[in-house]
This record gives structure tokens, sequence and C-alpha cells, in this order.
């Protein structure tokens, strides 16, 4: 009887370390997702934001790094995206070793004619 007692306690000392170790456990991002997968603009329009989400919503590491693939084209921080010159720019969003991207076209700015000559 006192066997049987000892080990009740031993098993439930066992299955208390248990569930702290689960609160310290690792939850990975699963998927990255953005409000825009296209954005189009003309050089000198304002900037536009994009907002990324991670999931789950419990992923322990859900911050978001922002980088463009043609600077000269357009540039990201903090989701913020701004024209810079004529062209096709990917911005891409990671979090957790997962990614999103999104496709900015950039037109150049029309050139207004003022007066012709002849």
């Amino acid at each position: 009887m006192l066997a049987a007692a000892v080990a009740a306690m031993a098993f439930v000392a066992c299955t208390d370390d248990t569930k702290e170790d689960e609160g310290n456990k690792t939850v990975e991002v699963t998927e990255v997702a953005l409000s825009e997968t296209t954005l189009s603009f003309t050089v000198g329009d304002a900037a536009k934001t994009i907002t990324a989400t991670v999931a789950p919503d419990n992923a322990t590491e859900k911050t978001v790094t922002w980088d463009s693939n043609k600077p000269e084209v357009a540039t990201v921080a903090d989701g913020v995206v701004t024209p810079v010159g004529a062209g096709v720019a990917t911005i891409t969003a990671t979090a957790g070793g997962k990614t999103a991207k999104c496709k900015v076209t950039v037109e150049a700015a029309a050139i207004k004619v003022t007066a012709v000559s002849i």
C-alpha cells in the first residue's frame, strides 16, 4: 500500500513537470499573409502600407522583417512601401522562416507638355 502511494505521488510530480514544460513549448509560424499581393504606383505617388499577418496567433516568433529585391524601384520599412523609380519589385515579409510576397509595379511619371513650337 505504501509503495502504491509513493508511486502515485511520483506520477503526479512527473505530470506537473510536463504541464510546466508545455507552457515553454515553441510554437512555429505556419504562414505569413499580406493584406495586398500586388500594388501599383506612379513615380511620385504617396507611400502605401501593407500589413503582414502571422499564423498561428500564438506563434513564438512573430517578428516580421521586410525586404525589397529592387530598392531602386520600391523601398519598404515596417510595411510602408514607397515608390522610387519605374520598374517592378518584389516586397517580401518574413517571420519564423515563412514568407509572403507582394509584386509592386511603378510606372514612370507622365511628362506634362506645357508648350509646342513649330
